[in-house]
């Protein structure tokens, strides 16, 4: 059901679709029973108390965090001692049919700067396109999967099991569309030697082949994302997320938890791994920046967070009560945040699933609230859209360093389509999440088209 959605434009009709339902609906037993009215007010306060705590209130926290860490940050000191390189680094990029971008991350990789003899740069390739002849062609190593389309996370294990990792080396992982700059490894470098670190984030940025109203608010969403959240929550909690590409683990830790990973979001899924079986955070390394490549159609958009949800169902499923639970006995409040966390879906289906049934229901007289519910519900959508719309706002101010009303129509524009992507796209994808719970497959492929040149600091 939900491929025959996404089929063209179909996807469009779901929200007014399920609107029109509820609205007939609602009448219906209006007409029916002229003097019969719900009371909205007890089920509107219970699940936004429950989006409030596991949604809103933590990502303004890390948000405004973040940024006031920004706004007060001073220049690193000069005069720091320069470390020579002396971590090795075993990159493995999986690839599906990224002939058209695979040069992206082969190229910048290859590119880095740091000593030849400490760093490999692998492509698993599970396709069959041109992926692999290219990546030869440019010098990395290729591995070719026995088996084509089993997906990234065996794809990366199975690269892992066919190479010699050097002792004490780490893995690094990246999509094959994404950009590094040319700091990357040394970035890394210089955190593990300062702190030991054993798994480190880098920092992620957004990479667009189009200028759209889509594409510009996913960029404008990550860039917040980069500049406040993940700055904020590495402050608070002493430990970042794994995104999914650009980030390194030492590699005997990497073969032990990514050897468990059962979810489709191997990243998200990583993360408890590492808590519950660690008691590690991830460091999150700001001057390591990579570029990944973000939608610039809204169905692949939907498509994408489709298979995110679904992922994110299924880990809050196998790892929100044993992180609760490890919370509570070892006292850690970064477990129980993680859980948090990953009820994170079940927040936005509940928040989504209430305005498709309330709006109408009240629309046409049969709901009613009390002034408390009703002032819940204001005061739980202002402080969501700090989130959505006041932080994608700073954060584009804060990179054009300007107020002028040149800067100011930017910051305009993007907060829109970072709005409009938010309602419109994780509405739909929620939805259809729900409907796809049973799957375990990759679900969709995301594809990728962006070979353009590494942006300029």
């Amino acid at each position: 059901m939900t491929n025959w959605l996404l089929v063209g434009r179909r996807w469009i009709f779901l929200l007014p679709a399920l609107l029109l339902v509820t609205t007939l609906s609602a009448a219906s037993v209006t007409a029916l029973e002229p003097d019969f009215r719900i009371d909205l007010s007890t089920p509107t306060a219970i699940i936004w108390t429950f989006v409030s705590v596991v949604a809103i209130l933590p990502a303004v926290l890390f948000m405004l965090t973040g940024l006031v860490r920004s706004l007060s940050a001073r220049p690193a000191p000069t005069d720091e001692p320069v470390r020579e390189p002396a971590t090795r680094f075993v990159v493995i990029v999986p690839a599906y049919n990224e002939e058209k971008v695979i040069s992206n991350s082969v190229g910048s990789l290859l590119g880095q700067d740091y000593p030849a003899g400490l760093f490999s740069v692998t492509v698993a390739c599970n396709g069959w396109d041109g992926t692999a002849r290219i990546a030869r062609e440019m010098g990395a190593n290729v591995h070719e999967t026995t088996k084509k389309g089993i997906g990234k996370s065996a794809a990366i294990a199975e690269a892992m099991h066919a190479l010699e990792i050097p002792e004490g080396a780490y893995i690094v992982i990246f999509d094959a569309d994404n950009l590094v700059s040319g700091s990357f490894l040394r970035a890394l470098d210089g955190e593990i030697q300062a702190s030991g670190a054993l798994a480190l984030q880098g920092n992620h940025k957004p990479l667009t082949s189009s200028d759209n109203l889509v594409s510009i608010g996913i960029r404008a969403a990550y860039r917040a994302s980069s500049m406040f959240y993940s700055v904020g929550r590495s402050h608070l909690l002493r430990s970042a997320l794994l995104c999914g590409t650009g980030f390194a683990v030492q590699a005997s830790l990497f073969a032990s938890i990514w050897s468990r990973v059962r979810t489709q979001t191997e990243d998200i899924e990583s993360n408890a791994l590492l808590q519950l079986e660690h008691q590690l955070g991830v460091v999150w390394v700001e001057k390591a920046e990579f570029f990944d490549e973000k939608p610039d159609q809204i169905v692949i958009a939907i498509r994408q967070r489709v298979r995110w949800m679904v992922g994110h169902f299924h880990t809050a499923q196998f790892y929100a009560w044993p992180l609760i639970k490890h919370g509570l006995r070892h006292r850690s409040l970064r477990s129980i945040e993680l859980a948090v966390y990953y009820l994170f879906p079940l927040a936005l289906f509940l928040s989504t699933a209430w305005y498709l049934l309330a709006l109408p229901t009240m629309f046409v007289g049969l709901g009613i609230f009390h002034s408390q519910a009703l002032a819940m519900t204001v005061a739980g959508t202002a402080l969501g859209m700090v989130y959505i719309v006041a932080m994608p706002a700073l954060a584009s101010l804060l990179e054009q360093r300007s107020l002028r009303p040149r800067a100011l129509a930017v910051a305009a524009r993007e907060t829109f389509a970072a709005l409009l992507i938010s309602l419109v796209v994780w509405s739909i994808a929620i939805i259809l999440a729900a409907v796809c719970l049973r799957r375990k497959d990759w679900i969709f492929h995301t594809p990728h088209k962006a070979k353009v040149p590494l942006p300029r600091a």
